[in-house]
């Protein structure tokens, strides 16, 4: 089922594993729960590919997502984000994406933070 027709519900019962290789974008799913560090909520992510479709959802939980630095354009001053975030029609999640036809990898830092970085420009 496409994103935009997806409920809370739905996110939350996406099979758990660990995006292998590329996808389009990313969902922020809030898990209720507080993480053991600071406090904070904890998070889980969707991994979502080129058509809109949920990959799986991350077994982690975690406070923290790291977003590279390498998220600008170097070409231009007058379009320079990479980076953009809108929030779904149907459930009200946020969703991170890439603009320009660009992939990204998730990466686990430790128990409690994941990593968000560019993947080179190439098809799925």
């Amino acid at each position: 089922m496409h994103i935009s027709r997806m409920t809370v519900k739905q996110f939350r019962e996406v099979e758990q594993g660990t995006p292998e290789g590329k996808f389009r974008s990313l969902v922020i799913l809030p898990t209720g729960k507080k993480c053991e560090c600071f406090g904070f909520r904890c998070m889980e992510f969707v991994a979502i590919d080129k058509n809109g479709e949920p990959i799986c959802r991350t077994r982690g939980k975690v406070d923290i997502m790291m977003v590279d630095a390498y998220g600008t354009r170097q070409s231009t001053l007058l379009d320079v984000a990479l980076w953009g975030i809108d929030c779904l029609p149907k459930s009200g999640l946020l969703r991170l994406f890439l603009r320009y036809g660009l992939f990204m990898r998730l990466q686990e830092l430790s128990n409690d933070t994941f990593g968000v970085s560019i993947a080179k420009k190439e098809k799925i």
